[in-house]
C-alpha cells in the first residue's frame, strides 16, 4: 500500500483519488499506513491526516511527536509548518506538559501571525514577562508584519512607534490582514478615554476583516474538540499594565498618527469611490473626535468636510457621525 502511495502521491495538489487512497489506507492499516504515505509523499495533506488520525484516536503523545516529524518533513514549509507546530502545541497542552509555551513559540517564529502570537504571549505570568517577550518577539518580527509589530510596541509602552506604523499604513487595503488600522485604532482610542463605536471594536475582532492564516481552524480538531487560547489584545495590553497614554508627547503623537490614518483612509475611498467604506471612514474621524474635542481638533474635522465636498455621501457619513458643524 504504501509503494502504491509513493507513485500516486507526488504532486502538491490534493486530488480525489489522492483522499480516496488516505481513506483506503486509513481503514486497512490505520495511523501506521497513513505515517508511512506521509513520510514517503511529505504532502501537507498526506502529513495532516496522520497527525488528525493520532488525534482523533486520542492518543495525545503519539499525536505530538508526528506534528513534530511533520512539521520537519513538510516539503511545502512556508505554508504549513506553522499550522503542523500548532498541532503539536495543543498536543503538549492536552497531555499537560510544561514546556507548552516554547511550542507556541515554535509555532509563531515558523509563521508569523497575530493569533499564534496572542498564544505564545498569553502563555506569560505576570507583567514583566510579557514585557520582555513581547520585546523578544519583536526583535525576531518580520518587518511586513506591520499588525504584529505595532501591537508589539503597545505592549512595550512605545506608543510613538506604535502610531507612526498605524499614520503610514495605507488608506486602502484595511482588509489585508497585516494591516495595523483595524485593532490598533480601537484600541489607542480606548487608551485615550474614548468610547470605540461598536461597528471598530467588533472589525478589531473580526478575523474576516484581514484574516490571519492563523485565524483558522487548527486541522487537528473539530468544532467540539479542544482549543488553544488566545487571549484578546486588550486582555494583553492590561496584563503589561497598558491602561492609558499619559499626556504630552505621548499622547500628542498617537492622535497624530490617529489622524493622520483617517486622513489616509477618507482619501482612499474618496479618490477610488469606494462608497461602501464611506461610513467606516467617517467612523474613524469621529474616532480621534472623540478622543480630542479641542478648538483644534473641530477644525481638523471641517477641513476633512471641506475637501470632501465634491463627495456628498461621504461628507453626509462625516455628518452622520461626527455632527454637522
Amino acid at each position: 500500500m504504501a509503494k502504491e502511495a509513493d507513485g500516486e502521491l507526488r504532486s502538491d495538489r490534493d486530488t480525489n483519488a489522492d483522499r480516496w487512497l488516505r481513506e483506503v489506507v486509513r481503514r486497512v492499516e490505520g495511523a501506521e499506513g497513513l505515517a508511512k504515505v506521509a513520510r514517503s509523499s511529505r504532502r501537507g495533506d498526506d502529513l495532516r491526516a496522520w497527525c488528525r488520525s493520532l488525534v482523533e484516536a486520542g492518543d495525545w503523545k503519539a499525536a505530538l511527536a508526528a506534528f513534530e516529524e511533520a512539521a520537519e518533513l513538510v516539503a511545502d514549509k512556508e505554508c504549513a509548518r506553522g499550522e503542523l507546530l500548532d498541532g503539536a502545541a495543543l498536543a503538549a497542552q492536552e497531555l499537560g506538559r510544561k514546556d507548552l509555551s516554547s511550542w507556541l513559540e515554535r509555532a509563531w517564529r515558523a509563521e508569523p501571525s497575530m493569533i499564534r502570537l496572542r498564544r505564545w504571549l498569553g502563555a506569560t505570568r505576570g507583567k514583566e514577562a510579557l514585557r520582555k517577550r513581547a520585546a523578544d518577539a519583536f526583535a525576531a518580527c518580520p518587518k511586513q508584519a506591520r499588525r504584529q509589530r505595532a501591537f508589539l510596541c503597545l505592549l512595550k509602552g512605545g506608543f510613538g512607534p506604535a502610531a507612526k506604523l498605524l499614520a503610514a499604513a495605507p488608506g486602502l487595503g484595511w482588509s489585508n490582514g497585516e494591516h495595523p488600522g483595524h485593532l490598533l485604532f480601537p484600541l489607542l482610542q480606548g487608551l485615550l478615554g474614548g468610547e470605540p463605536a461598536s461597528s471598530l471594536a467588533r472589525a478589531a475582532r473580526d478575523p474576516r476583516r484581514g484574516l490571519d492564516i492563523g485565524d483558522l481552524e487548527l486541522p487537528a480538531s473539530d468544532s467540539d474538540g479542544p482549543r488553544l487560547e488566545a487571549p484578546e489584545a486588550g486582555d494583553l495590553l492590561r496584563q503589561a499594565g497598558i491602561v492609558a497614554i499619559p499626556s504630552g508627547k505621548a499622547r500628542a503623537a498617537v492622535l497624530a498618527g490617529m489622524r493622520k490614518a483617517a486622513e489616509r483612509r477618507v482619501a482612499g475611498v474618496a479618490e477610488k469611490k469606494r462608497r461602501r467604506y464611506y461610513g467606516h471612514a467617517a467612523e474613524l474621524v469621529a474616532a480621534c473626535l472623540s478622543c480630542d474635542r479641542s478648538p483644534e481638533a473641530l477644525r481638523w474635522v471641517a477641513s476633512i468636510r471641506t475637501e470632501c465636498r465634491r463627495f456628498p455621501a461621504l461628507r453626509a457619513e462625516l455628518d452622520r457621525h461626527s455632527g454637522s458643524p
